[in-house]
């Protein structure tokens, strides 16, 4: 699949719904909202393959997973996307601090207002 729209759902949580298959659909997050220290290296390669010329058309997204132990985002893995032509890709990062099932701490107050 490779046509999904976001959908707001509340505080700085989306959906990435994918536009062809209804039952199929991620839980995303803005990580810098919550993350502050996060930061993505994004290799030239990724860069060119997703047309990223100017820093404001770039999107980073981490897909969240839900279970009964509760909510961890993955930090390793994240959405890369380019707002103004609309491509995206998921890259692997390489820093061995980020990882795939990262606990997901309470949202910032601002964020819930």
């Amino acid at each position: 699949m490779k046509r999904y729209v976001l959908i707001d759902y509340k505080d700085s949580i989306q959906w990435l719904h994918a536009v062809d298959d209804p039952d199929v659909a991620f839980i995303v997050i803005d990580p810098f909202v919550i993350f502050t220290d996060y930061s993505v290296n994004i290799v030239d390669d990724v860069q060119s393959f997703l047309g990223i010329k100017e820093p404001a058309d770039l999107v980073i997204l981490n897909i969240l997973t839900v279970t009964n132990q509760g909510i961890t985002a993955n930090l390793k893995a994240p959405l890369v996307m380019n707002s103004g032509n609309l491509k995206a890709a998921q890259i692997l990062l390489e820093d061995e601090k980020y990882s795939f099932k990262t606990p997901l701490p309470a949202l910032p107050q601002e964020s819930v207002k």
